[in-house]
């Protein structure tokens, strides 16, 4: 899925946007050329020329363009990727982009974060990351929503239940309902995705919005809901589940996460993991919408840690979802789809800090920075499909690195990294990967083998550099 050629990989994403006038469209395809080349980099930085630095700013600074227009051509061509597909996976985050300079003043009112300076702010987004979900390779951005946190209105002030006394469309969870309905319109096929979310989503009104729509889904649980089982008389706390007897076991790889302001430092480990499931019904809570059914019946699948080294980091997980499961086998692919939704929290990774820098961008008001971190979402996805392409290493030992790189890039990257006359036969995809990687800086100093995506861009960069000044030199016959 990945494009190596980044005129080619624009004009796909972005070649078809309707800003109102050809030139704009033109402007926007060559904007994000110079973005993808540069990634991590400024704007002045990435442009190529003087000239194209103030196109790019003339661009960013026109109030007449709408990023979601920007957008809308993004999510159109991943729809259209889509389509084709038989099974896609809609893995849902949200997350903020946090800033302390003069845009802030049109982010809302709640700060950033604690550790951040007074006056800080996020403007957030509801991504939807669309993946297949039998590749699981990533496809493209299929919606992405920016918001940002208002203040409670003066008449909820000063109450302890204010929070909970907020209409729907004043909740955060709304967005997710938002930008459901938005991927939906877009899509010109739905029946072949599933959406995949975290426990924000575990909102009644949300599920029932799914029910309703025919849409598929897998939602982690929050609440503790008290559930009626198929084959149990009495209702069952949903924890309480936590005991039943498993039917079944997985292994699951727990990548590894540092520490956090919220979270502890945690190692990469493979966790013996018992499965369960199960058919229950939950009658409708009494802060949700009174326009919603009286009672939900899902699936529910129970995953949970085995020899835990302690009860403190045990993992588990509570999946309801309206997928059939009536084996063994189905439960686990639910357990799985589940697995991959980590992959929007790197592709969040990858957008704010590892790959394009995008919350360093000073454009000073809301709309620039949304126009250009917009363009940035969509060049983050191209740098997590160049990872990924070589990510799976037995597969990777086994494929030719043409199905990534172009003849002379590679030889290229031969002779750079082996220092001596390219093979007849191209070498592989797992090779390239790793010559890359050092191109780009990198070295296995833990000894694990593992690339970081600023190391593999870094190296691609170079990769590029190398490739525009040989051709200079074939083009001034020197």
């Amino acid at each position: 899925m990945f494009e190596s050629n980044s005129e080619l990989w624009a004009n796909k994403i972005f070649g078809q946007a309707d800003l109102n006038d050809k030139r704009r469209t033109k402007r926007l395809v060559k904007l994000t050329v110079d973005m993808a080349d540069g990634a991590g980099k400024s704007v002045v930085r990435a442009s190529k020329d003087p000239a194209s630095i103030e196109g790019a700013y003339r661009f960013i600074e026109n109030d007449n363009i709408d990023p979601k227009a920007i957008a809308q051509a993004g999510f159109d061509a991943t729809a259209k990727e889509c389509a084709e597909r038989r099974l896609i996976l809609a893995l849902e985050d949200t997350t903020g982009l946090s800033y302390t300079h003069d845009v802030c003043n049109e982010l809302g009112n709640n700060p950033a974060g604690k550790n951040r300076a007074a006056k800080g702010r996020s403007l957030f987004q509801h991504s939807i990351l669309a993946m297949d979900a039998d590749t699981e390779k990533v496809i493209g951005l299929a919606h992405q929503q920016n918001y940002t946190r208002s203040e409670l209105p003066q008449s909820l002030k000063n109450s302890g239940s204010a929070r909970s006394r907020r209409t729907k469309e004043e909740k955060d969870s709304y967005r997710w309902e938002e930008s459901s309905v938005s991927m939906h319109e877009t899509f010109t096929r739905t029946d072949n995705i599933i959406h995949v979310c975290d426990r924000e989503a575990d909102s009644y009104e949300y599920m029932d919005q799914h029910l309703d729509s025919n849409r598929r889904f897998i939602i982690r649980c929050q609440h503790n809901r008290a559930l009626q089982l198929e084959d149990h008389e009495e209702s069952v706390k949903l924890k309480a589940l936590i005991d039943f007897p498993h039917v079944a076991e997985h292994t699951l790889k727990i990548v590894q996460k540092g520490k956090g302001k919220t979270t502890k430092n945690r190692p990469a480990r493979m966790a013996n993991m018992g499965v369960s499931y199960h058919q229950v019904t939950f009658k409708r809570t009494h802060d949700a919408d009174k326009n919603t059914r009286d009672e939900i019946s899902l699936n529910l699948v129970v995953c949970r840690e085995l020899d835990p080294q302690d009860e403190a980091s045990r993992l588990c997980w509570f999946l309801y979802t309206n997928e059939p499961i009536n084996s063994v086998a189905q439960a686990q692919k639910v357990v799985r789809y589940y697995e991959l939704r980590w992959r929007i929290e790197d592709f969040h990774k990858t957008w704010k800090s590892d790959g394009t820098q995008v919350e360093k961008l000073r454009l000073g008001t809301r709309k620039n920075t949304e126009r250009l971190s917009t363009i940035l979402a969509f060049v983050a996805v191209r740098l997590m499909q160049l990872k990924e392409v070589a990510e799976n290493t037995e597969e990777a030992k086994q494929q030719s690195c043409e199905t990534m790189l172009t003849s002379l890039e590679w030889k290229m990257l031969w002779k750079d990294s082996e220092k001596t006359k390219p093979p007849s036969e191209p070498p592989s995809l797992y090779w390239a990967y790793y010559a890359l990687a050092k191109l780009g800086g990198w070295h296995d100093s833990k000894r694990t083998g593992k690339v970081g995506m600023k190391a593999i861009w870094a190296g691609w960069v170079d990769l590029m550099i190398m490739l525009k000044g040989y051709r200079l030199m074939v083009e001034l016959d020197i």
